[in-house]
């Protein structure tokens, strides 16, 4: 079961922060079909391509500052036990606080036309997913973890600093148009835009705003003097059921969101070879600069969204399970004023804003068929 819940909890995860989700390898062809549409929008005027489309395409990436991690422990640890160690498969840096960002996404069928030869449009779907932790301290991290850490620390005071946690799930239909926008000679401009509709299935956001811990070993309990977090979900209503029904829940919520999201970008290509008769079955330009913004927008949520703000003081025991004393909302509500911190809980919109990112990308071609790429994102 331990194996299931941590391959699935992977899969999830690795299949879902992400920046090595634009597939940089074949983004940066001119024969990538829609595929350089989610680096850069631009990039599909004047395409080598006519006529394409594509099927699915499965993409993810795993970005963080927290450390290492080894995939040789994690196949050793899965062949030869039941149980897995986390912390063995991580080699934990020395930043006192981290960010870590796990995306994944299922492109599905799409197609791009080339109308003429400088303008092209085309249509994609995709499914994504993302994990996303922001300045959360290690320890903090490391404590909720693994058990043997807290108990390895002894009596410790942890001051944690403004934090968010977010893993969200949702869908996309996109329509993407790229032109040339200025062509003379050895020069050409190009500009693209592609606008989504996004369809959200789940999410669940977690926000601090302070957080200070005292960990007593002699009773596993942790006493809290000062506490002010947010915490809001779409869907996550019951968490009494199994771990398959959570999936469900997770998964298949009638409680969906809804937005727009768009990207836009420009492409500047010199030309050199473009002083004799055209040659469309080759790359023509010497240096290429990409630039886009891409992820710009948001999903609504606002049917059974719940919000949950903790503030205060008060202290919790780990002998005294959370898991099986929390059910829902109504039982975490009185579970928390159980252990004196002061509890709102509501219901009302919930905006989830898209991870948006800049990119820049400078393209090469040292000779005939040899290319050379540098991509930036922020």
């Amino acid at each position: 079961m331990k194996k299931t819940i941590l391959l699935f909890t992977l899969a999830v995860m690795l299949s879902t922060v992400g920046f090595g989700q634009h597939n940089f390898g074949v983004a940066t062809s001119n024969w990538s079909g829609t595929n350089c549409i989610y680096l850069n929008p631009a990039n599909i005027a004047d395409s080598r391509q006519r006529f394409v489309v594509d099927f699915f395409s499965p993409n993810f990436s795993f970005d963080n500052n927290l450390g290492s991690f080894s995939t040789s422990d994690l196949l050793n640890q899965f062949s030869n036990s039941d149980s897995i160690n986390f912390n063995k498969l991580f080699q934990y840096g020395s930043n006192t606080n981290f960010s870590m960002i796990v995306n994944g996404e299922l492109r599905g069928p799409g197609f791009m036309i080339s109308l003429t030869r400088k303008h092209s449009i085309a249509i994609t779907t995709r499914i994504r997913s993302m994990f996303q932790v922001d300045n959360m301290n290690q320890k903090l991290f490391r404590s909720i973890l693994d058990q043997n850490f807290t108990n390895g620390q002894g009596d410790y005071t942890l001051q944690a600093e403004p934090f968010n946690f977010t893993t969200h799930v949702w869908g996309e239909v996109g329509f993407t148009y790229g032109g040339v926008i200025y062509e003379n000679g050895m020069h050409q401009l190009k500009g693209g835009l592609t606008i989504r509709y996004l369809k959200g299935a789940s999410y669940l956001s977690l926000i601090n705003n302070a957080l200070n811990l005292n960990y007593t070993a002699a009773n596993n309990t942790y006493t809290s003097p000062m506490i002010d977090m947010s915490f809001a979900s779409n869907n996550l209503k019951n968490a009494s059921a199994s771990q398959s029904d959570m999936f469900n829940q997770f998964f298949n919520s009638s409680s969906g969101g809804s937005g727009i999201g768009s990207d836009i970008g420009m492409v500047y290509e010199f030309r050199p070879s473009m002083t004799g008769v055209r040659d469309d079955s080759r790359n023509i330009y010497r240096l290429r600069v990409s630039a886009a913004i891409t992820d710009m927008g948001s999903i609504t949520y606002n049917t059974n969204n719940n919000t949950a703000a903790i503030k205060g003081s008060g202290s919790v025991s780990l002998n005294d399970s959370i898991k099986n004393n929390v059910k829902d909302y109504n039982s975490f509500k009185t579970y928390m004023l159980k252990h004196g911190f002061a509890v709102d809980t509501g219901s009302g919109n919930t905006v989830v804003h898209l991870p948006t990112a800049f990119n820049f990308g400078l393209d090469l071609n040292l000779s005939h068929h040899f290319f050379i790429n540098a991509t930036f994102l922020a």
